[in-house]
């Protein structure tokens, strides 16, 4: 797929050669640097995504609201294990507990139509209202 193709796609590649670019810089300083230079590109990183959530959140919002129908399913699941374990031998004692867990939420949109009318619905309709005359309140 071409980089043209993508939106955001240039800056992406620009932002990645960018930082590649910082890191070799940090490394040819020393470790300390380096180790510098991935923790300030590690807080950029969680910025960025943080940034792109919001884009995407408002982007869904406003496919929402010119949507002329919407259906969200969503899914989830949440499941964990436990284990428990203990162990006895000669002269020791093993206790263990293991658990983990996960939570799976999935969204899907499906839009339908557009809800703002094309400019051939409008005119018709905007040109009857400046014909009418406006009526008495009295």
């Amino acid at each position: 797929m071409a980089v043209s193709m993508v939106p955001l796609g240039g800056v992406l590649v620009r932002t990645i050669e960018n930082s590649s670019k910082e890191i070799d810089a940090a490394s040819e300083r020393g470790i300390e640097d380096l180790r510098q230079e991935i923790a300030k590109q590690e807080l950029r990183l969680g910025f960025d995504m943080q940034q792109a959530r919001i884009a995407q959140e408002l982007a869904i919002a406003h496919r929402i609201t010119n949507a002329e129908t919407v259906e969200i399913e969503e899914f989830y699941d949440k499941s964990g294990s436990a284990q428990a374990g203990v162990g006895l031998s000669e002269g020791s004692f093993n206790l263990g507990l293991r658990g983990d867990g996960k939570s799976v939420v999935k969204r899907v949109y499906k839009f339908t139509g557009h809800s703002v009318p094309n400019i051939d619905a409008a005119l018709p309709r905007l040109e009857e209202a400046k014909d009418q005359k406006p009526e008495d309140a009295a």
